[in-house]
């Protein structure tokens, strides 16, 4: 694992959890960081989440990731600290993909200062800083793959969010109408 940081690890990994729920991380340095009392280790005798509890519980490791990057309280996020959000991200995904480091996750011809501004553009249009709204929303919106694609080289789907939704009513109205017949007038064929 090498310097990567087992705290951000943790918190990227708290809000993009892998589907079966194991941690990449290894378990003698989390149990380093909860001993240290730098980490919060998970309550094991926390009740499961129904579905309408998740928002808050997401809700809730947003405020703690927030926390974690900005703990002046400043509500602003700069733009090193951004960068610093990211690399946790790709050092994560690293793990998740049996590499020593993230460097060996970037593709030939990605570069990596580019591929850091468009990540940061997915979060705010500033640059330079990130409020606490726009982090939120940013974490809301994306998953693990889809905030790092720009460094993987993996272009976004354009999504259409325009489109005109049928209105199905007017199919119940127009099957209670009575139908009408028309017949055709062949008489004129006739002649």
């Amino acid at each position: 694992m090498g310097g990567n940081n087992v705290k951000g690890l943790y918190w990227m990994e708290t809000i993009f959890p892998m589907p079966n729920g194991q941690s990449v991380i290894p378990q003698e340095k989390l149990q380093k960081e909860f001993q240290k009392g730098t980490l919060r280790p998970p309550d094991p005798n926390a009740e499961k989440e129904v579905d309408g509890d998740m928002d808050e519980k997401i809700d809730k490791v947003i405020q703690d990731i927030w926390v974690f990057y900005d703990p002046k309280g400043t509500g602003i996020m700069p733009r090193k600290v951004m960068e610093k959000f990211f690399k946790d991200g790709l050092d994560l995904y690293a793990l998740r993909m049996g590499k020593k480091s993230s460097k060996e996750l970037i593709p030939p011809g990605v570069k990596y200062g580019e591929a850091m501004a468009q990540s940061l553009a997915k979060i705010t249009s500033n640059p330079q800083q990130a409020t606490k709204k726009e982090f939120e929303d940013f974490l809301n919106c994306y998953d693990l793959d889809e905030a790092l694609g720009s460094f993987m080289n993996i272009q976004e789907i354009a999504v259409n969010h325009n489109v005109q939704m049928v209105d199905t009513s007017q199919f119940k109205e127009q099957a209670a109408q009575p139908k009408k017949v028309v017949y055709r007038d062949y008489s004129a064929l006739e002649n």
